[in-house]
């Protein structure tokens, strides 16, 4: 089966593009994806820098934001001027005291397009002409399809299969009310960014000629689903190289948390094997004790010694045996026993105290 060409795009701001030259340099961010024998030469060397100047000369950024800059002035002047040929002088006046708006709308998505275009890294492992041939396919259709609008372009090879960097300024014009014709970055004005199966149905006609093919149709798959009756699956939702070695590192930190759990539950479980033999071995310390006690009480309360209390000491060879239980049940009588005589003795001096003092206060009188 033949591998799909992957193309993908993401919306970004303006303040954004100081993030991506960066990582174009290598000289900060997240490098961890970056081949290690690679990060020890010029990235320069490693990597082709197509459109935008290669480091330390790629200006590109400060290129477009000037480019921004002479947009907002010149749709300025264009509604001042516009505004003058209606006979709005005062309307014209006014608009050249205005500060100059940006030429995109502010929102959350952002009016550039950064994109990446590449294939599986098992398909490029066929041979280098599979790479030769890629990067010759990829430069034509990048410069076919984005042109003028290119701003930064770059193909690495300091990863696991080589892949263009690109970013878009997606410029177009269009006219106010007013009939003001203005520069504006409008990316929905780009059939490649106005429609998701279209930017996928131009790399699938293009890449077909060096063996790729086009990704799975999920128009094709909701009216299948739709038609066999049955719920269609979750859209896929593109993650980031960043996002993706993020889950990595999460997956292997759970999965050292889990060992690290099974180890500490073992080491409990031997600890608590340990407690239990230690808390036996007390016990019968402690029945043994006791059984010495019964004989002595049973001596002191003229108890005849019987074979239950010889079966209470034996109570520490096997404490399951019934007759250990039967000379656990003799000890507590013989306990009861003892209470109940301690209180007898403890009402009758109270007797013989009142008794007492009630002789007293009779001598008294």
């Amino acid at each position: 089966m033949r591998s799909p060409v992957v193309l993908r795009f993401a919306s970004i701001q303006p303040r954004a593009l100081s993030r991506v030259r960066m990582h174009a340099r290598r000289s900060g961010g997240d490098l961890d994806h970056i081949h290690p024998a690679a990060r020890e030469l010029p990235v320069e060397a490693v990597n082709a820098f197509i459109h935008g100047g290669e480091p330390p000369g790629d200006d590109w950024v400060e290129r477009f934001r000037a480019d921004v800059r002479a947009a907002a002035l010149e749709n300025r002047e264009a509604r001042a001027l516009a505004a003058e040929e209606k006979g709005q002088r005062k309307e014209a006046a006014r608009i050249r005291r205005t500060p100059p708006t940006t030429p995109y709308r502010e929102g959350k998505g952002g009016p550039l397009r950064e994109g990446i275009l590449t294939a599986a890294a098992s398909w490029f492992d066929e041979g280098p002409e599979r790479v030769r041939a890629f990067v010759d396919a990829g430069t034509a259709f990048l410069q076919k399809h984005f042109g003028a609008g290119l701003l930064h372009m770059r193909l690495d090879f300091d990863e696991a299969a080589p892949h263009f960097h690109f970013v878009v300024a997606p410029w177009t014009t269009e006219t106010t009310r007013g009939g003001a014709v203005l520069r504006v970055l409008r990316p929905r004005s780009h059939p490649l960014f106005a429609t998701y199966e279209a930017a996928q149905d131009a790399a699938g006609d293009h890449f077909d000629a060096i063996g790729l093919r086009r990704g799975d149709r999920r128009r094709d798959v909701l009216r299948l689903a739709k038609e066999a009756g049955i719920e269609p699956p979750p859209k896929r939702q593109h993650r980031t190289p960043a996002a993706h070695r993020e889950d990595l590192r999460q997956r292997e930190a759970v999965a050292d948390l889990a060992l690290r759990g099974a180890l500490d539950l073992k080491q409990e479980a031997a600890q608590e094997r340990l407690l239990a033999r230690h808390t036996l071995t007390t016990e019968r310390r402690a029945l043994a004790a006791t059984a010495a006690a019964v004989k002595a009480d049973a001596a002191r309360l003229v108890v005849p010694i019987s074979s239950d209390t010889a079966a209470a000491a034996a109570y520490v060879e096997d404490p399951s045996s019934p007759e250990a239980r039967k000379a656990f049940e003799r000890v507590q009588s013989i306990e009861a026993a003892k209470k109940k005589k301690a209180e007898n003795l403890r009402k009758e001096a109270a007797k013989r105290a009142i008794k007492k003092r009630v002789l007293e206060k009779q001598r008294t009188k």
